[in-house]
């Protein structure tokens, strides 16, 4: 699936990611990978999703956070956004300040 992100065949990539999450559904980065695949195809709503459910599995990955921020953005819900952004900062995240800065007035 990676090879295929990569190379943005972004549908080739979802079934991979999609065929691997089936035999282990819990697997946060194979759940974060789907969901960069999904954000990638503009779905962002099932990105968010993708997210919201590798962070329940894994919570203290400030890039579940930050690409999480980067889909609420593309939906327009800055306020979601932010707090995300906020929270990749707290776990470590060296490049959410700038963007709280820039985008979280």
């Amino acid at each position: 699936g990676n090879a295929m992100f990569k190379m943005e065949r972004y549908d080739e990539a979802l079934r991979f990611f999609n065929k691997g999450l089936s035999l282990n559904p819990e697997d946060p980065d194979a759940l974060y990978d789907r969901a960069n695949t999904l954000y990638s195809l503009k779905r962002f709503e099932e990105a968010v999703a993708g997210y919201t459910r590798a962070i329940e599995l894994q919570e203290g990955t400030f890039d579940y956070y930050f690409n999480r921020a980067l889909s609420y953005f593309s939906l327009q819900m800055d306020d979601k956004a932010c707090a995300d952004l906020q929270q990749a900062k707290e776990l470590g995240d060296p490049d959410a300040a700038s963007y709280i800065r820039e985008l979280c007035k």
